[in-house]
């Protein structure tokens, strides 16, 4: 099976410490990621129907840093939506359809019903379990896991009645699908793969060699940059129906040898970018002070600068890119000019952007967000909007360029640019 055809699949069927030493089983709720859209929640008793009402339409905060330190810190950088709730498994397993997950953070909510509070992150590794000769759905089963230490995840999740059922079907004559970002160090790295049985394996989409002792070995320069690491191991009663052993280990340049990568070292491929401050701001251009606000106004509104057909001022203008009717108290006139000449600079994580895979075979770029359990609305550049249903999108994945237009600052001009910038300047709310 192909790359591109495994992401897709995973797609529509889901979504700190050493590899070795997973976080123990709880009795409390277990959530975790199940793709760009969704997360879902392992209760240890069924949740009641009637606690679906209120948990639609509540939000979902995220910060960067650690779990502790997320805990324990300020406030949100954002909040991501709950729009459609629904139940599975005797409603021991509760599936919450969200907004796009923005950044590479730790996520939490308080879920009423007795759930208390739920956190999560985007660690984790996508999976794909096939049985040799199935076809169809039942002969398969695709989510998420915490890690490619599987006895680990299996122990962590025992709450979980999806997982355990994917365990047990593991026991079968098949093979199991492994993807994830490894997070590597800047410079060249060796990443060994250790195994108890065959298996293949890809390290940045290129085959690696895996000698008589199930033993892989392969080297990357990725500038600090996650790495892709993809991996398929046999299953079945050939090995007793156990689960595949496999060690993973990273030794960058200057280490006295490998160590086991642990949880944080693996990122879910569809997941976004850490938030990361923005490089040094240039000045403003001194040729770029002291514009007229008033005819900023018209080229806002205007067809010069057509801003109004995705910001929003007061009452007036689209929504496709952030409100902008208080940006002159967040922003100076140096940030106000970067957003416009380099609109990529610096994307609020809230307006990234997503390409949406079709199976029909269409392809569009836009802010993404949730209508209900079923459908999703896709905002382009234009500012047109497309509903789709989720059951038939075929991937969804963040990029990393901002829908807003490239070269707005060249087409205005310098003075159309200089007024515009004191017209935004000076908004302030009222």
């Amino acid at each position: 099976m192909s790359l591109s055809s495994l992401a897709a699949l995973l797609m529509l069927c889901v979504a700190s410490g050493p590899q070795t030493e997973a976080p123990p089983a709880t009795s409390g709720p277990i959530a975790w990621p199940a793709g760009p859209l969704e997360v879902r929640v392992a209760s240890p008793e069924p949740v009641d129907e009637s606690s679906r009402s209120a948990i639609e339409g509540r939000l979902i905060s995220y910060r960067s840093g650690d779990r502790e330190a997320a805990a324990a810190g300020d406030d949100p950088l954002g909040r991501v939506r709950i729009a459609g709730v629904s139940l599975a498994d005797e409603g021991r397993t509760l599936i919450l359809l969200t907004d796009p997950h923005p950044a590479e953070a730790v996520y939490r909510a308080e879920l009423p019903g007795g759930l208390g509070s739920i956190s999560y992150d985007l660690t984790g590794v996508e999976a794909l379990w096939t049985k040799t000769g199935g076809d169809g759905n039942e002969a398969e089963w695709a989510g998420w896991l915490p890690g490619l230490d599987l006895p680990a995840s299996r122990d962590r999740l025992r709450a979980s009645v999806e997982h355990q059922e994917a365990f047990d079907r593991m026991g079968q004559e098949g093979s199991l699908t492994l993807r994830t970002l490894l997070a590597v160090p800047e410079g060249g790295s060796t990443v060994r793969i250790q195994a108890e049985r065959p298996f293949e394996a890809e390290l940045m989409y290129v085959p690696l060699d895996v000698d008589a002792n199930h033993l892989a070995e392969g080297v990357v320069e990725p500038f600090g940059e996650p790495v892709e690491l993809y991996l398929v191991v046999p299953t079945g009663p050939e090995w007793d129906g156990r689960l595949p052993e496999l060690t993973v280990s990273i030794q960058g340049e200057g280490d006295d040898g490998p160590r086991p990568i642990g949880q944080s070292d693996q990122i879910l491929p569809w997941a976004p970018a850490p938030i990361e401050a923005p490089a040094e701001l240039p000045e403003l251009p001194g040729e770029l002070a002291g514009g007229d606000a008033t005819r900023g106004e018209t080229v806002f509104f205007g067809e010069q600068g057509k801003c109004a057909d995705c910001h929003r001022i007061g009452d007036r203008g689209g929504q496709v890119g952030p409100d902008l009717s208080d940006i002159g108290t967040r922003h100076s006139t140096a940030e106000l000019y970067r957003e416009i000449e380099a609109p990529s600079a610096v994307i609020a994580p809230e307006y990234l952007p997503y390409t949406v895979a079709m199976r029909d075979g269409r392809v569009l770029v836009g802010v993404v967000r949730a209508e209900g359990v079923g459908r999703i609305l896709v905002v382009g550049a234009d500012a047109e909007e497309a509903a789709l249903d989720r059951a038939e999108i075929e991937e969804i994945r963040p990029v990393s360029t901002s829908i807003m237009p490239v070269g707005l600052a060249g087409a205005l001009g310098q003075q159309d640019l200089r007024d515009l910038l004191a017209y935004l300047a000076g908004r302030r709310g009222d």
